[in-house]
């Protein structure tokens, strides 16, 4: 490499070229960047659907554990009045 200074008109359209190139990758990564903003819109909105879901999934249980408790309560008192759990006379 020398010392010498390289031509303006050289100069520029090595600026230029090298602007140009810079340009193309700006609007790539916005590309790209735009894409991965898409993307994880949708996974968050997944995200909220499923945490809906398990909440609604765990009410249910909740609400069925107590009917199928009270159910087997139900059950064993009846058992308990018919044989008296296993002592009655035959």
């Amino acid at each position: 490499m020398t010392n010498t200074p390289e031509p303006t008109n050289a100069r520029l359209d090595r600026i230029e070229a090298v602007l140009a190139d810079m340009a193309e990758v700006v609007i790539s990564n916005a590309d790209t960047t735009n894409r991965h903003d898409a993307a994880l819109t949708r996974i968050e909105d997944a995200i909220i659907g499923l945490i809906s879901t398990t909440e609604r999934i765990a009410n249910e249980a909740a609400t069925d554990r107590q009917i199928f408790q009270t159910e087997i309560q139900r059950i064993w008192d009846y058992l308990l009045r018919q044989s008296g759990n296993g002592r009655s006379n035959p």
